[in-house]
């Protein structure tokens, strides 16, 4: 159920939401598992002047645990934890939207309240709920330097902590939590078919990681790609691209042991991103 309201200077929306989910196995040893659970949001938008408006929001949603988290068995061993409660989340957000003649602004600060996380506990080999928190911001902005340049450029931030460590372990930051990440864009227009894009993406270095759980440090990055769009007419659009133009060698996922997806030799696997590649485009329309 959604709906929304404007009062005033007030822009407001807000939604309920209800899920029943049954999960069956074959496994004769455990049993079915019912969750039900009401979640919802409330989101409130004040429009202070023509260019600024100050955004706010707050939610509950869950996620109950899939039937890998819950039943999986391995040469055995039970991976699974079939005592697994739902993920919890509360959120509660604040931010700001920014717009004038040359500059678009708009950024956002989160944390949630993560109430029995499904964490893999790699000394026991199976699943395990902890409570958690997870905060960060973004900001995306693109600015207008004349009728045929601009800029875009964003960020992204993240932390999560454990309430306790794992059982049997000592590490408490969260998994797949990537580090500050920062992109750059200059956008050439030099006629209303063609637009060139060069675009730079930084990646801070991972250096809080789970190390209890298969997860390393991996070194800062900064990879540079570019597009071209062109409009052949008012049918046929062209697309080139070059990603990662300096071939660099990097990664942007981390090793956390229950993202393995081969098995062999005892050591979690790193997955680099491509190397330089090349992409071409065409679309038609009626």
């Amino acid at each position: 159920i959604e709906d929304s309201a404007t009062l005033g200077k007030w822009k407001l929306k807000s939604g309920l939401r209800y899920d029943a989910t049954r999960i069956d196995t074959a496994r004769s040893d455990v049993k079915t598992r019912h969750f039900r659970s009401i979640g919802g949001y409330l989101r409130a938008d004040y429009k202070l002047n023509d260019a600024l408006t100050l955004l706010s929001g707050v939610g509950v949603a869950s996620r109950v645990p899939d039937g890998k988290e819950l039943f999986y068995v391995k040469q055995g061993k039970a991976i699974g934890n079939p005592t697994l409660n739902a993920i919890l989340n509360k959120e509660i957000d604040i931010g700001v939207d920014y717009k004038s003649d040359h500059l678009s602004l708009k950024s956002s600060l989160f944390y949630c309240r993560l109430q029995d996380d499904i964490l893999y506990n790699a000394t026991q080999g199976r699943y395990e709920n902890v409570d958690a928190t997870l905060w960060g911001f973004d900001v995306d902005a693109s600015y207008i330097l004349n009728d045929s340049f601009f800029i875009d450029a964003g960020a992204a931030y993240q932390r999560g902590k454990k309430s306790r460590a794992l059982f049997g372990q000592s590490d408490t930051d969260l998994p797949d939590t990537p580090p500050l990440k920062l992109t750059l864009a200059l956008n050439w227009m030099p006629n209303e078919a063609l637009k060139l894009k060069l675009e730079a993406i930084h990646s801070a270095a991972w250096s809080r990681f789970d190390s209890d759980n298969g997860e390393q440090y991996l070194p800062a990055y900064t990879v540079a790609n570019f597009k071209a769009d062109y409009d052949v007419n008012r049918h046929l659009s062209l697309t080139f691209g070059v990603d990662n133009l300096f071939d660099k060698t990097y990664a942007v996922s981390n090793t956390y042991k229950d993202l393995t997806l081969t098995s062999g030799g005892g050591d979690v696997m790193l997955l680099n991103e491509p190397g330089r590649s090349y992409y071409l485009n065409a679309s038609y329309r009626f």
